[in-house]
């Protein structure tokens, strides 16, 4: 019998996705162009290069001046003036929402209002990048991200709707539903690869989205739709995405340890009801997230929120041997990245989610988020998402 057993993992995002890198666009390292959208990005000391000696003396001038909102706001107006010149530096392109382009526009190298003390504050144009790798600078889903999702859907069926011990943690409630940790916990004898780029070359590989957020449920007050406390405050999230529904656009590996052969009573080995095949993990991550799925599209739906293309891309995908293919275990169901939603990272049961009051008002525990964060071309976008 074969120990270990390889698979080839292809991935096919639904909806945007973004998995942090801890990294950001600055206005003072790309540039968003006029007419196509696209933003460009560069390496700035390569691109000043590229510049005249009397633009390089201007921008020496700048940064030589008091480091406050003033001079960023100098230095942002510069490279946007000079942005048909620092083109030709750049990385690829990448394709933005028409909203992102017009906020852009609008206010780069500029200053918001003043505060209530008369500060000046300076724009927040910064654009949080999605996972990349480094030597192509293509985005990939990291190895991590993958196996901490599949984790979360093995605990969940495991734990089967109970509730969690009292003051249990988190690192305890896993191992005492794995029955075991470190050696002994199942997900040893499981390794996930990152999974990378593996698109045709003219598939755009990124898009920057805003990132809203929008209430679940319909609330009224003084015979008026409520608005979520983000929507209140106009807060909203500048995402670099990986685009939704391009078929298979990455791929990756999978290798399971089938350790049957060896002695179960081995107390360094995972309890033999948790030394999954490919199939029962397959299983699992379906049960889990299809049912999470499928209960906010319905919802999404009844809200009116959604983009009506992407709702019939879905929909014909389902219709046309997704399902099938998931009962079957040769398809399964991942919720990967930022805003995957506290339901999509916590197990059913077990579920406590930290509900914000506002400000003065105490927070409270609920088991079901009140809102979602979704992609939008347009920040005050209530449809179309």
């Amino acid at each position: 019998m074969q120990f270990l057993k390889h698979y080839t993992l292809k991935y096919t995002p639904l909806s945007p996705v973004h998995i942090g890198a801890d990294e950001t666009y600055e206005p003072g390292n790309y540039v968003i162009d006029d007419g196509s959208g696209a933003l460009y990005s560069f390496d700035t000391q390569a691109a000043i290069s590229g510049l005249g000696e009397a633009e390089r003396k201007r921008l020496l001038s700048i940064v030589n001046g008091k480091p406050n909102d003033e001079m960023l706001t100098q230095i942002q107006a510069f490279f946007h003036g000079n942005r048909e010149s620092l083109i030709g530096y750049a990385n690829q392109p990448i394709s933005t929402a028409n909203g992102i382009s017009s906020l852009y526009q609008k206010r780069i190298g500029k200053t918001a209002q003043h505060e209530s003390r008369g500060r000046r504050v300076i724009n927040k144009l910064e654009i949080e990048r999605t996972f990349y790798n480094p030597v192509d600078n293509k985005p990939l889903f990291p190895g991590s991200s993958i196996k901490g999702a599949i984790r979360t859907a093995l605990l969940d069926k495991i734990n089967d709707t109970k509730k969690a011990l009292p003051r249990e943690r988190n690192q305890n409630f896993q191992a005492r539903l794995f029955d075991g940790k470190f050696h002994t916990d199942p997900f040893r004898l499981i390794s996930i690869s990152d999974a990378h780029w593996d698109c045709d070359e003219n598939f755009p590989t990124r898009k920057v989205q805003f990132a809203v957020n929008r209430k679940r449920e319909p609330v009224k007050k003084h015979g008026i739709l409520a608005k979520s406390q983000a929507e209140q405050s106009n807060l909203y999230q500048l995402l670099e995405c990986v685009p939704a529904l391009a078929n298979q656009m990455l791929q990756g590996s999978m290798q399971i340890q089938d350790v049957s052969q060896l002695r179960q009573d081995d107390r360094k080995l995972p309890k033999q009801e948790n030394q999954w095949d490919i199939k029962t993990i397959a299983k699992a991550c379906n049960t889990f997230y299809y049912h999470l799925f499928q209960k906010e599209l319905d919802k999404l739906k009844e809200r009116n929120y959604l983009q009506q293309g992407w709702i019939d891309k879905i929909d014909r995908l389902l219709q046309q041997g997704l399902l099938k293919r998931m009962d079957k275990g040769e398809v399964f169901l991942l919720r990967l990245g930022r805003h995957s939603g506290a339901e999509g990272v916590t197990v059913d049961g077990a579920r406590s989610i930290k509900i914000m009051q506002g400000r003065g008002n105490q927070s409270i525990w609920e088991s079901t988020p009140r809102t979602w964060w979704l992609a939008a071309n347009e920040i005050a976008n209530n449809t179309e998402l």
